[in-house]
């Protein structure tokens, strides 16, 4: 069962203790990055996390993204490991996650993957897009295949699968080297980086097609930011913040109804 509201708190703390390490970095590194999605939303309407989010939320350009992976190894302190294909094979999502050392943090779903399963930050890579979404048809739909068939490779079937499912996995699982067809994955992900579109998105999360016009940015936008208190800290929000929580949230300083108030990652299992 996913564990209550109150039980986050000191997790919390954990996870803001992570981020300002990951500020650290990026500002000794001039990489620049944005509290992102509900971590925004928190900042703005709450001034930190929404009372009943579970993580936070960081967002970076490719080029930035990569400039990161490229020399954390030397400036991110040994407390925290960064967790992407590259560093935890069995970790298939094409995003990073950066997670405290001796600590569980575990999700339902991937509660029986041997993976590092600390508390942690997601941090998302924006890829260029064209502005046109009707342009993006084919390649969405292609990388939600290509992400579906990652799933059924690492994810188990339910115990009650019938025996074609379950031999569709084996199949899938023993046909697909693990780390070529992440970095594959990539690759498509990346397709438009040298183009020049204006226009930025975020597709590492299995975000469907329909919600596209909802996380398209201008590039210009996405690297216009501004300071803004989060848990008493001053970090990184997009300056026209407003335009896109709109465009994400709607009226986004509306609160939910209560029984929407609840955390959203299914966190099963918590040690500090």
């Amino acid at each position: 069962m996913e564990l209550e509201v109150e039980q986050f708190e000191e997790t919390k703390k954990i996870q803001l203790e992570i981020l300002l390490e990951f500020n650290r970095v990026c500002q000794k590194n001039n990489i620049h990055y944005n509290l992102y999605f509900g971590t925004m939303l928190g900042a703005v309407r709450h001034k930190g996390f929404i009372p009943w989010d579970d993580d936070i939320d960081v967002a970076m350009t490719r080029e930035n993204y990569d400039k990161f992976l490229s020399l954390y190894s030397k400036n991110l302190k040994e407390d925290y490991f960064v967790q992407n294909y590259e560093t935890d094979p069995s970790f298939f999502r094409p995003f990073t996650r950066i997670r405290k050392n001796g600590t569980i943090y575990k999700q339902f779903s991937y509660r029986d993957l041997d993976i590092h399963h600390g508390i942690f930050i997601d941090v998302f890579p924006f890829d260029s897009v064209y502005g046109n979404k009707k342009k993006e048809i084919i390649r969405y739909q292609y990388l939600n295949r290509l992400q579906h068939l990652n799933y059924i490779k690492h994810l188990s079937m339910a115990p009650d699968a019938n025996i074609v499912k379950k031999g569709i996995q084996r199949v899938v699982d023993r046909a697909i080297p693990t780390l070529k067809f992440n970095r594959y994955i990539t690759k498509v992900l990346t397709k438009r980086n040298n183009q020049n579109t204006g226009y930025l998105n975020h597709m590492t999360n299995n975000t469907p097609l329909y919600k596209y016009d909802k996380t398209v940015i201008k590039e210009e936008d996405f690297l216009n930011s501004v300071l803004w208190e989060f848990e008493g800290h001053k970090l990184p929000i997009l300056k026209d913040y407003d335009k896109y929580l709109t465009q994400n949230y709607g009226n986004y300083m509306k609160l939910p109804p209560v029984d929407e108030q609840k955390p959203h990652h299914g966190i099963v299992e918590i040690k500090l």
